[in-house]
């Protein structure tokens, strides 16, 4: 029913994921003071963190972007599907199966408490 967008968005929030994480890693100085210790420092230039914190700062933010595009791309699959559709995959969702929902309806009156 939602189409690639629901691919994108999965992809884009498990690199999410890995992104903000490693974001307080490459600033932690005594995880860096640690890792400076071990085996590490000869494949990983831990002294450069500040430089990889930003390279990771900036892919957070553009696949937090894509992520959101994502969602739109789902918002308007869902949009578009016919109202019996609908009724079967929302089963609390009562309306008639000859009115469709409109686009706007789905963004804004179906945010919970």
């Amino acid at each position: 029913m939602a189409g690639y967008g629901v691919s994108v968005t999965r992809g884009a929030a498990s690199v999410q994921m890995f992104t903000y994480a490693s974001l307080l890693v490459t600033m932690s100085h005594n995880t860096l003071t640690f890792f400076r210790e071990t085996f590490l420092h000869r494949f990983i230039p831990f002294d450069n963190a500040h430089d990889m914190h930003l390279y990771i700062a900036f892919l957070a933010i553009l696949f937090t972007a894509i992520h959101c595009i994502g969602h739109l791309i789902n918002f308007y699959h869902i949009s578009t599907q016919p109202s019996s559709d609908l009724n079967c995959y929302f089963t609390e969702y009562f309306r008639p199966t000859h009115v469709l929902a409109s686009f706007e309806y789905w963004t804004y009156h179906t945010i919970t408490d």
